[in-house]
């Protein structure tokens, strides 16, 4: 079964108010988690200097081209992180989703963060769900979202197409023969390809 996404298919209904942090911008404005509750949303723990972090941001970045309407938020645990540093490693690894900063270390002390990369999914019932440490590929992440359609009680849409869910490729076919322009365009296309193999033949 092929899942199409939308923002009105999953939501948050409720949201666990022990995670309802504060963090800090690139802006230099302070946020709380609660203000983007409503989507499902994936937390991001990282620092800069951490290598794995970098691939993590690329796993993240699949998900991010696939699923408009999830809301990533990355933050670095690292205090000594500053806005221009955070700033330069979204840029570089192309984050185009929330970056923040957990400066005074609170959200690490409260979700006991204690290495990194870690990763975390707010889905459907509001509740920090399949929280990973250590770098986590596109299709484990895609699988937490999978699993949330699967589990809550949200409509779905089946298709008979994998774009959702795979790159997209793309085959040439003859065109459908809809039309007298498109019976003579045919034609051609035909005659063209008798033309080619007769060539490769010699």
């Amino acid at each position: 079964m092929e899942i199409s996404y939308s923002s009105r298919s999953i939501a948050c209904t409720s949201f666990d108010p022990a995670l309802n942090f504060e963090f800090q911008l690139l802006n230099s404005t302070n946020v709380m988690l609660s203000d983007y509750e409503g989507e499902p949303i994936i937390l991001d723990f990282f620092a800069t200097w951490c290598q794995p972090c970098v691939i993590q941001e690329i796993e993240l970045n699949k998900i991010h081209d696939l699923f408009s309407n999830i809301t990533i938020i990355s933050i670095s645990v690292d205090p000594s992180d500053s806005i221009s540093t955070l700033s330069e490693f979204k840029a570089n690894n192309n984050m185009s989703w929330t970056v923040g900063r957990d400066i005074q270390r609170e959200i690490s002390k409260n979700l006991s963060i204690t290495s990194i990369p870690t990763l975390g999914f707010i889905g459907y019932s509001g509740t920090l769900e399949n929280r990973k440490e250590g770098v986590q590929s596109y299709s484990a992440i895609l699988e937490w979202i999978i699993s949330e359609f699967e589990t809550s009680n949200v409509t779905t849409t089946t298709t008979t197409s994998s774009s959702i869910l795979q790159p997209t490729t793309t085959t040439t076919f003859p065109p459908m023969i809809t039309s007298g322009y498109a019976f003579f365009t045919t034609i051609i296309w035909i005659l063209g390809l008798q033309i080619i193999k007769r060539y490769r033949s010699r």
